[in-house]
């Protein structure tokens, strides 16, 4: 399982208002011939997802390898694995985890002033060539898991691997991407691919206070999928909600919406789920108002 590297807050309120960044709406999404079932509405809860939960001005741009002062912006964001719902098969989480990163790079580059010719044609070309990648891998991935399991140097069983990206592809889009910059927008930052993703998985806690209470999370992607095809996204038999009561663990990191009930008090919104304490149990507290 892939996660992103750092730790950042524990918790995340769900209703920070963004910043001047990512403050503006992302333009209509095309449906286009060449998408899959499903991928349309993927991409449309991937721009919600973005709204929601913008990045953080501070990475957006990065401090160039060669000149600190030079600032890039790298293709490469590992922290939208936060964002996938990994109870969902492979072939799910790849096309949901590509929607995340190409509304992901189309808000960003729109934000921050780069021409749309800088940026349109080469992601839509990674687009689809990423889509071909999953679906052409789907059938011997079914047919044959045992090839698509990571195994550690000791024969441990991790599961099944799942590669999210094509760092090859990722270098080919980040090159016509700057191609296209230094023709058209030559005074806008470096556009490169020089990231990388590293894994691990942490484990929280259920707090209820008072302990009587009951809760359920429901990956916030996953979520935005769901308010794409049923008429209330909040009842828990339609979209694939989990129930806990206090006490309970997962590992279930992300971003998730939640509904915590306490007889008739029921409160709902979002938290953001990270690690505090590396390597440690996590406690993640929902409280009655």
């Amino acid at each position: 399982m892939t996660l992103p590297r750092g730790v950042a807050s524990c918790l995340l309120a769900f209703g920070v208002a963004a910043s001047p960044l990512v403050a503006m709406a992302q333009d209509p999404i095309p449906d286009q011939a060449w998408y899959p079932a499903d991928y349309h509405d993927m991409r449309v809860a991937a721009a919600r997802q973005l709204e929601d939960f913008p990045r953080d001005d501070r990475y957006v741009l990065m401090e160039g390898w060669d000149d600190r002062d030079a600032k890039t912006y790298d293709v490469i964001d590992c922290n939208l694995a936060y964002d996938l719902y990994w109870e969902e098969d492979t072939y799910q989480r790849q096309i949901g985890s590509l929607a995340l990163d190409i509304a992901r790079m189309r808000s960003e580059f729109a934000k921050l002033g780069y021409a749309r010719e800088v940026y349109d044609q080469p992601l839509l070309d990674y687009e689809r060539a990423a889509l071909e990648r999953f679906t052409a891998q789907r059938p011997d991935r079914l047919a044959n898991p045992e090839k698509y399991r990571f195994r550690g140097e000791g024969g441990e069983d991790y599961g099944e691997d799942v590669q999210m990206q094509d760092w090859d592809q990722l270098g080919d889009l980040a090159r016509a991407l700057d191609d296209n910059r230094v023709r058209l927008n030559p005074a806008k930052p470096q556009i490169v691919s020089e990231g990388g993703c590293g894994a691990g998985e942490t484990e929280f806690e259920i707090k209820l206070v008072p302990a009587s209470g009951r809760l359920w999370l429901i990956n916030a992607f996953a979520f935005r999928v769901c308010e794409r095809k049923v008429p209330d996204p909040w009842d828990h038999q339609a979209c694939g909600w989990t129930q806990y009561v206090a006490g309970d663990t997962t590992f279930a990191a992300g971003r998730y919406m939640f509904e915590a009930r306490w007889g008739s008090n029921v409160q709902r919104g979002a938290k953001l789920l990270q690690d505090i304490a590396d390597g440690e149990v996590t406690e993640i507290t929902f409280r009655r108002n």
